[in-house]
């Protein structure tokens, strides 16, 4: 290399040297930048991705906003789904604030310059603008700088306020259920909405340019209550044009489909209207016709008309000189086809008639004419201009023949003539003058207004009307203080002559005086109140003097009305004041009358002794007061005291001392029966209502920032329930008048059952904005309550705790007695709640421990449990409804067990906030799934009849639909192994299957079966040879009712099913029955046939309770409730056609009788009518055991024409196998039937009896046999005592009297002649029946022989009959006695 090379490379080398550290510098920055970037991008990936990065990026938002936005309970991220608790943004003239914000979007369409919003949610949102005074620019384009997609919005409240200086919000409207879409594309706004609003259901779509003119489409429809009270309203609308120029058609009608109850079902409406949004006139057209309106269907208590509404109005030509503003003017015309008096509910307007005259503050009725009904009229004009800085008026009115009969039928008639004049005078003053006049009375009325001063000045007022008069003058300035004078006097005034009041007969001279501003100040003084009125002397004076806020000054202070007096003197608000009170009430029903408008009555008497110290804010003073046989009574509701004695102290001062006494016993409530009884009834009654409460007794003392408080209250059953506490009244710093009581909550004790006590203090703050109870701890031997926080205010309620070991059965007795389920079951729950602006909270309810039990449900004296496994129940609150303003309500139960087998619950409804407070409407739509598997049916059998016992399988699926108060379902359910017995009848229906669905109060049974096999035959000789034994027979039964309507039918079929089974009960029955509505009858129709039946009764009835013995049962009033309700419905029209065939085999074995039965029976009954038999029932191979001996019926005929209780009889019945085969034959009915003896061959009665009782010939007659003969003609013939046996029997036996009746001798049996299980078979001396045969010795000595009826007594009786009064009678037998009788009678 040469010189000169290595020159060149030494001095290329440094020069590369020298460019190196630029490249560093240059790679060095880049790197930074790019780690920026790379930083960068984490950084917003966790704020964008993450849930912590996301608080981050809205703390710092929060932050940049200086405070205007605020963000609250963050969840989520901003990648997917962000929740807010709350949001809020404040400027100087919009506040905005939104609760419960779920939002969906994606934000990468940013990059598009597009927002796309998958969802957003919220439960509230809160708009506050300040209004503006300055004029609105019309804008040229309202276009967005971005295209916008949000397919699903949802807003449960949206409230929009005005906002006020202070921050103060007053809100001007509210709308709920908010649910649609927005977009903006392509210079096109497209909306789609359904909201509630005050006025009802509003589901809207519109379509607006985003460039002047502004391109109009929009419909609308409002489907609701425009305000409370009134009928729902359809509201049909089409808004065309554009905003400059808008075509409005609306067509209103009411919505009768809603509401079937609408009386003016006919009415209509159309409107047409031209409107500009920015440019006057604003409104260029406006047409109205309103046919058919009745106010009385819009709002109760106004008046019934049938009325049309036209009007057609237009702009009036402003003249930007006189008057710019904008104005409408037409013809206004009314029509009432349906004119009526006032107290018939009508209108007694026929038309109104006007043209209307509107600009700015100018106002003018010209050509005005209203006909009255009959021949009134009014007509006159009217104009008032308030522009000018002078108040301009001029009405003229002028009545013509005003019948006030007319007007209200209830007021006299008459025939008023009169003007009324208002006009500007000179001195720039309004004079109003009234001047009217009749036959019998008079009214002139003469006033002014001073617009310049603002003063009225009523200058005369003077009504006269036959002896009454009224007279009164005075003033009111609406300047300033707004200073006011008035004196009126009263000569023989009578209320009930003008308003519907009780009569009276008054004399008074009233005087007040005051101002309004700044604070109220009334000074009135009634000199003279005498008179009569409604029945009770009436006297009164007055002299008083009210500062509002600061003082009340009482003079004078004397009311008397009847037998009540009240009187006062002195002052009350100021430190030193002092007000003394005194009332003497004798009898408070005397104030009655003047309650009445209120539906409040009083009772009672009361004395009182009140002294009223210190400031308002701090109350001082004494009282003593004892009321006796205290009723207050508002509308159907009474309260009864016996007696209420209080005694208060209160000093004056933070530190005053604080003692008082209340005692109120005997304390009663009631819902009279009749809400129209009178004052006396209702007294009368206090002594005759059983006590809820024997005696509350209050007591306090202390000072006022640190005072004691005891409650006692006994109750009638002697428990008593005991409250203390002790705290201090404080007053707000910054409002005096607000005061709040703080301290501690010491005991509550319940004693008795149930029991509670509280375990340790709690703390409590009450106030009238908010109540806050500390931890508080409960314990009962019912269970335990441990509540941790409640907190309450107006607007907001927040609580948490829990309870444990819950007795669900003592606590079901304790408001529902009962004895069917007992156990020891225990539950446990906790509950954490939170309603503000939005609610949160859950609910949990599950099994601690323990079964149920029910009690003998298959009537063995055993018991059955449940076998719970688990109960678990869960109440979630919060989330968002959409379409709606309310939060969801979800209910999950799961329930286990081996009896009660697998219940699962779910089940969905809204809760809503309405006027602050949240609650469940009747309107909150229900939905929900029932599922049940229950494997063994015998614990249900108790619960639908205690007699019944169930036994098998039940699944069920059922479907919750419809709302709250209005609940629908739909459920199928699915019996299997089914068996039913009602083991007192001995009735079983075994092996049996069911299915079922029911829709509302649709029940349709698609499938009732059972089937039994014969298990035993009856042992009797006419089933012989006859062995069904193993046979198999079949109930089959499906029917469809709806129990709303009414309406369904049900088919039923037997088929040889033994029915009864028992040894003494045997049925086994065919055939089929149907019960049909067809035209709103329900019939009752079938053929029922016995292939075999045994029935045998015991040998005696089984013991019945005496006539004279009431049993009242707890239920006999919720039942006697019942049928009064039933009794009130629409009564079922009835139709019965049944027949009953006995069949080949039907014996009846009992009471002396064993026979089979053939023949056949039909009842029949129409609409309740009392039932028909037609049919006959024969006997069949007889025989009757009667007087010892054994009768064979020959003849056994029952024959039904009528009533199935009085059939006519043809029966012969014979002794066989003697030579005289004598018997008895039974004709007539059986209210009326006639018995004869009968034989073969024919011989006398005597012989007839002696040969049907003996077997042998009277000839034959033995010792004692004429005793037994005449026991059993008794029974043959009758034995009521009414009844002898025929004369030529008793003189065949050779007897001179016979009598059955009454002994008189008394009873020869110690026993009682009833008891409360019946007769005993023993009577006592009226009732003894005893057969008394005997001898005439010589006239008035008689021997007779008596032998009773019912027992085994007997003896000799020798009566002898002195005079007519007295006798001697003398017995020998079971008892021996020697009486001597005094007869003697009075009326």
């Amino acid at each position: 290399m040469s010189a000169n090379d290595k020159d060149q490379v030494e001095k290329k080398l440094p020069a590369k040297k020298k460019r190196r550290p630029l490249r560093r510098l240059s790679w060095f920055t880049a790197k930074l930048f790019l780690l920026l970037i790379f930083v960068s991008g984490l950084v917003l990936t966790w704020m964008y991705k993450t849930e912590s990065g996301t608080k981050t990026a809205l703390s710092m938002l929060e932050k940049l906003s200086v405070g205007s936005l605020k963000f609250s309970g963050v969840q989520g991220t901003l990648d997917d789904e962000l929740k807010l608790d709350e949001f809020s943004f404040i400027s100087q003239d919009l506040h905005v604030k939104g609760s419960a914000v779920i939002l969906q979007w994606r934000p990468t369409a940013l990059w598009r310059r597009h927002i796309d919003i998958t969802s957003l949610q919220l439960i509230a949102l809160t708009v506050a603008t300040r209004s503006s005074e300055s004029a609105a620019s019309i804008p040229v384009d309202i276009g967005l700088p971005f295209s916008l997609n949000a397919p699903r919005l949802a807003l449960g409240r949206l409230h929009i306020a005005s906002l006020m200086d202070g921050g103060k919000q007053v809100e001007t409207l509210q709308l709920s259920g908010l649910t649609g879409s927005f977009s903006y594309q392509d210079k096109q706004f497209k909306a789609q909405t359904i909201l509630t609003s005050p006025w009802g259901k509003l589901t809207g779509n519109a379509d607006l340019g985003s460039l002047a003119p502004f391109k109009l489409n929009s419909r609308l429809s409002l489907q609701g209550k425009l305000q409370e009270g009134i009928p729902p309203v359809t509201l049909q609308g089409v808004v065309s044009g554009s905003l400059h120029d808008m075509q409005v058609a609306l067509e209103a009608a009411l919505d009768s489909a809603t509401d079937k109850t609408i009386k003016n079902q006919h009415l209509q409406g159309h409107a047409k209207a031209r409107i500009s949004a920015f440019t006057a006139p604003y409104v260029r057209e406006l047409d109205i016709d309103v046919q058919h309106l009745d106010p009385s269907a819009w709002q109760a208590g106004a008046p019934q008309a049938d009325l049309r509404i036209l009007t057609q109005l237009k702009p009036v030509s402003a003249d930007k000189k006189k008057n710019p503003e904008f104005g409408l003017t037409g013809p206004i015309t009314i029509h009432n086809a349906q004119a009526a008096s006032i107290n018939k509910q009508g209108l007694p307007v026929q038309s109104l008639s006007t043209k209307l005259f509107w600009q700015g503050q100018h106002l003018s009725l010209k050509d005005l004419a209203v006909q009255l009904a009959g021949k009134g009229k009014l007509h006159g004009e009217a104009d008032i201009n308030w522009q000018a800085a002078d108040l301009q008026a001029d009405l003229k009115l002028n009545l013509v023949n005003i019948d006030l009969n007319q007007i209200d039928q209830r007021l006299h008639a008459s025939n008023i003539q009169g003007k009324f004049f208002a006009q500007t005078a000179k001195d720039k003053s309004i004079k109003l003058q009234a001047k009217l006049q009749d036959a019998r009375a008079s009214l002139n009325a003469e006033a002014s207004y001073q617009h310049e001063k603002l003063l009225l000045k009523l200058d005369k007022i003077d009504l006269q009307a036959e002896d009454a008069h009224l007279q009164g003058t005075g003033d009111i300035s609406f300047a300033g203080k707004q200073v006011f004078n008035l004196k009126a006097s009263l000569k023989d005034f009578d209320p009930a002559r003008w308003v519907a009041t009780p009569a009276g007969r008054l004399q008074a001279d009233f005087s007040a005086h005051g101002q309004l501003l700044p604070r109220l100040d009334v000074q009135a003084n009634l000199q003279q109140l005498q008179g009569q009125y409604a029945g009770q002397a009436v006297q009164a004076g007055m002299d008083m003097r009210w500062l509002q806020d600061q003082q009340l000054q009482v003079k004078q202070l004397d009311l008397r009305f009847g037998k009540n007096t009240l009187t006062g003197q002195g002052n009350w608000g100021s430190a030193d004041d002092i007000l003394k009170l005194n009332i003497d009430a004798q009898d408070l029903s005397h104030l009655n009358p003047l309650l009445s408008n209120w539906q409040l009555a009083l009772g009672g008497n009361l004395k009182a002794d009140a002294t009223l110290r210190g400031r308002f804010n701090q109350p001082a003073g004494s009282l003593d007061a004892l009321a006796k046989q205290v009723i207050i009574k508002r509308g159907n509701q009474q309260i009864s005291i016996a007696e209420l004695k209080s005694r208060l102290n209160l000093a004056n001062g933070i530190k005053g001392q604080f003692e008082g006494e209340i005692v109120a016993s005997h304390i009663a409530s009631e819902v009279p029966a009749s809400s129209n009884a009178t004052n006396t009834s209702v007294s009368a009654a206090v002594n005759h209502k059983p006590d809820k409460i024997e005696q509350v007794i209050l007591k306090l003392q202390g000072r006022r920032d640190a005072h004691k408080l005891s409650l006692e209250t006994i109750f009638p059953n002697k428990q008593t329930l005991s409250l203390a506490a002790s705290g201090s009244m404080q007053a707000d710093a910054k409002n005096d008048a607000a005061w709040s009581w703080n301290g501690q909550l010491q005991a509550l004790n319940l004693n008795g059952q149930p029991d509670l006590r509280l375990q340790s203090s709690a703390s409590l703050q009450v106030s009238a904005q908010a109540v806050r109870l500390g931890s508080l701890s409960l314990q009962s031997a019912m269970g335990k309550l441990q509540l941790d926080e409640l907190e309450w205010t107006p607007a907001a309620l927040k609580t948490s705790g829990q309870v444990s070991d819950v007795q669900v059965v003592e606590i079901t007795n304790l408001f529902y007695p009962q004895h069917a389920v007992s156990g020891n079951l225990k539950l446990n729950a906790q509950w954490k709640l939170q309603l503000k602006e939005s609610a949160q909270g859950e609910i949990k309810l599950q099994r601690q421990s323990g079964d149920l039990r029910f009690n003998d449900p298959e009537g063995t004296g055993t018991s059955v449990a449940l076998g719970i496994r688990a109960v678990q129940l869960q109440m979630k609150l919060g989330g968002l409804v959409a379409g709606s303003a309310g939060e969801n309500v979800s209910l999950d139960l799961v329930a286990d067990g081996s009896r009660l087998g697998q219940w699962q619950v779910k089940a969905n409804t809204q809760l809503s906030k309405q006027n602050d407070a949240w609650t469940i409407l009747a309107s909150a739509p229900l939905s929900g799934q029932i599922t049940a598997a229950v494997p063994d049916l015998q614990w249900l059998g108790p619960f639908i009849n205690p007699g019944v016992v169930l036994k098998g399988k039940l699944n069920a699926d059922a479907r919750l639909s419809g709302s709250i108060g209005k609940p629908g379902y739909r459920a199928t359910l699915a019996g299997r192994e089914m068996e039913i017995a009602f083991a007192s009848e001995g009735l079983l229906l075994p092996n049996g299957s069911f299915d079922a669905q029911i829709e509302d109060k649709h029940l349709k049974v698609t499938n009732l079966q059972f089937s039994n096999t014969v298990t035993n035959m009856p042992r009797h000789a006419q089933f012989q040879g006859v062995n069904w034994i193993g046979r198999k027979g079949e109930f089959k039964a499906s029917g469809d009712i709806d129990i709303g309507k009414e309406t369904g039918s049900i088919q039923a079929q037997w088929t040889q099913f033994p029915l009864l089974q028992r040894k003494d009960r045997w049925l086994v029955v065919s055939g089929e029955a149907n019960i049909v509505e067809t035209n709103n009858i329900w019939s009752l129709t079938g053929k029922v046939l016995a292939d075999g039946a045994y029935f045998r009764l015991p040998k005696l009835p089984p013991p019945s309770l005496s006539s004279d013995v009431v049993v009242i049962r707890k239920t006999d009033k919720a039942v006697a409730k019942a049928a009064e309700a039933d009794s009130n419905r629409k009564s079922l029209k009835t139709r019965v056609d049944v027949s009953f065939d006995m069949g080949p085999r039907f014996v009846f074995v009992g009471r002396g009788l064993d026979t089979g039965l053939e023949g056949s029976l039909r009842l029949r009954s129409i609409d309740g009518s009392p039932l028909q038999a037609n049919g006959s029932i024969r006997t069949l191979k007889g025989v009757y055991e009667g007087y010892g001996q054994q009768l064979e019926i020959e003849r056994g005929i029952l024959n039904f024409q009528g009533p199935p209780s009085n059939p006519g009889l043809n029966i012969r019945a014979l002794r066989k196998g003697l030579p005289i085969e004598a018997g008895v034959e039974v004709f007539g009915t059986v209210s009326a039937p006639q018995v004869r003896l009968v034989s073969e061959p024919d011989v006398p009665d005597a012989e007839k009896l002696s040969w049907l009782v003996l077997g042998r010939g009277s000839d034959q007659l033995a010792s004692g046999d004429a005793s037994l003969l005449m026991s059993a003609a008794t029974a043959i013939f009758g034995g009521d005592g009414s009844r002898n046996v025929p004369r030529d029997i008793v003189q065949g036996l050779g007897f001179d009297e016979f009598s059955i009746g009454s002994s008189s001798n008394g009873s020869s049996s110690r026993l009682p002649g009833q008891t409360i299980a019946g007769s005993t078979g023993t009577s006592n001396a009226t009732t003894d029946q005893v057969v008394s045969v005997g001898k005439r010795l010589m006239p008035g000595l008689v021997l007779s022989v008596e032998r009773g009826l019912s027992d085994a007594s007997g003896g000799i009786k020798l009566s002898w009959q002195l005079t007519r009064r007295i006798s001697i009678i003398g017995r020998a037998g079971n008892e021996s006695a020697v009486d001597v009788n005094y007869t003697f009678s009075f009326n």
